[in-house]
């Protein structure tokens, strides 16, 4: 079997990793520019599409991240259940991080 490092396993999706958030940082940085212009009377509105932006930007961030938690938990299972068949004890828990 090829080992997997991150040069052969990595995977980057264009409509995700491009588009999106290119989009979200120009959707804060015209709620910011929106802010910063408007009226006293529209203030409101800009702040809410600015803490919008903030929003998007934070789910963008949390879904990758949560993502990644979730395969990492599941590799570590997969060594861990590996490490049973081949040797019948539990993996020791002081070498996992």
């Amino acid at each position: 079997m090829k080992e997997q490092n991150f040069k052969n396993h990595a995977r980057l999706v264009t409509g995700f990793h491009g588009f999106t958030a290119i989009a979200v940082i120009a959707f804060l940085g015209g709620t910011i520019q929106n802010i910063l212009t408007t009226s006293h009377d529209n203030l409101y509105s800009a702040s809410l599409l600015c803490l919008a932006a903030i929003i998007f930007l934070c789910f963008f961030w949390y879904m990758r991240s949560f993502a990644l938690k979730a395969q990492d938990r599941a590799i570590r299972a997969e060594e861990n259940f590996r490490y049973f068949i081949l040797t019948g004890k539990p993996f020791n828990k002081n070498l996992q991080l």
